[in-house]
């Protein structure tokens, strides 16, 4: 397990600190084994030049590194991190994120990552999983939760975007008729049980795609902000009820 805090023994240089629960515990391994393995795990994170130094003359981002070190040195066969990045600066995370989703793969371990970051969990994540109330509310790919999210407290959790309110008032040839406080919109009616699937709009269905899809309540035919969609007339997340 990696710590939020590290859990790095302050009194101890870089080497005992990796060492130390390899000559302990249920492995109690011998001088050289140790040794070896230790020399292993430094090479991988770039911490052999640091093997000497006291820990607590060492960066924030190299304490994580040994902390990681010493968790990988066990050889797990699942790694538990529990927000490991937190304590770091921003850029030092961006730069982390990709170090250890490389390093992962690279090991083919399996690894449980605690997060309160969404962009850590959709950059380093192959599956994540929201968390409501200690109930998993949505597990997936995180293409699915971000463009696909079961309900609004996911859209709202991990997207970055407008949630409005709309009123469904039917469909037509595909598309959904919604009201909403902007005017009335269509929306591309799509589900996850397939395109045939009518039953309404779902969180996260974008909605008037083309200009000529926006029907202004003035009747004019032209959306309140001629200059708001180089692309798209509105990319939305829509909370829909029935009229």
């Amino acid at each position: 397990m990696v710590f939020q805090s590290y859990g790095i023994w302050p009194h101890m240089d870089v080497f005992e600190n990796i060492a130390f629960p390899l000559r302990r515990g249920r492995l109690k391994m011998e001088r050289d084994a140790v040794r070896v393995r230790v020399g292993e795990v430094l090479e991988m994170l770039g911490l052999d030049a640091l093997a000497e130094r006291p820990v607590i003359t060492l960066s924030g981002g190299q304490q994580q590194r040994v902390a990681l070190a010493r968790a990988l040195a066990l050889q797990p066969r699942i790694l538990l991190m529990d927000e490991p990045l937190s304590n770091l600066d921003f850029k030092l995370q961006v730069r982390l994120r990709a170090q250890m989703r490389d390093l992962m793969h690279r090991l083919g371990l399996t690894t449980i990552h605690v997060t309160h970051n969404q962009a850590e969990a959709l950059e380093t994540g192959d599956r994540i999983a929201v968390m409501a109330e200690g109930r998993i509310v949505q597990i997936g790919d995180p293409q699915a939760a971000y463009h696909r999210p079961e309900n609004e407290f996911v859209a709202r959790f991990i997207g970055d975007m407008n949630i409005f309110p709309a009123v469904y008032r039917g469909s037509d040839a595909g598309m959904a008729r919604v009201e909403t406080p902007f005017g009335n919109l269509d929306a591309q009616l799509t589900s996850r049980d397939g395109p045939r699937d009518r039953r309404g709009l779902h969180v996260g269905d974008s909605a008037g795609r083309h200009r000529d899809r926006w029907r202004h309540p003035t009747g004019r035919g032209q959306p309140p902000n001629r200059h708001a969609w180089p692309h798209r007339a509105l990319s939305a997340r829509v909370s829909c009820t029935r009229s």
